[in-house]
């Protein structure tokens, strides 16, 4: 089994079943207060991998690459695939489990900001 670089989204880290890859901005000086970047990753799930229910002090936004999973906002259950994304807003109660037959793989970014709102909006969520 070959390893991964810790910290690393480049395309050329091998990135194997049930990995994660994650880089964390949180200790960055905080002079982005219209759009901050605070953390983002990918990961390729396992079979029933569920995340939460939690809540967060960020937008989260998930992009599917592969595969299918659930996702659960607020009491309402949503069946998303590859080529989805979804927004989770500041405070916003969720869980996200993978398919036990076809697990999704996704990219995740987090931020935050004065204009965060807008911006997420204009872009479509």
């Amino acid at each position: 089994m070959r390893k991964t670089r810790e910290n690393s989204l480049s395309g050329d880290v091998p990135f194997l079943e049930g990995e994660k890859q994650y880089i964390n901005f949180q200790d960055a000086e905080c002079k982005a207060s219209d759009l901050q970047l605070m953390y983002c990753g990918k990961e390729r799930c396992h079979p029933g991998h569920k995340y939460g229910p939690n809540k967060r002090d960020v937008y989260l936004i998930h992009i599917v690459y592969s595969g299918s999973g659930t996702l659960c906002v607020n009491g309402e259950l949503y069946q998303l695939s590859a080529g989805n994304a979804f927004l989770l807003y500041p405070h916003t109660l969720a869980w996200y489990e993978a398919d036990l037959k076809d697990p999704w793989s996704y990219f995740w970014l987090a931020c935050r900001g004065i204009d965060a709102d807008s911006f997420l909006s204009d872009a479509g969520f």
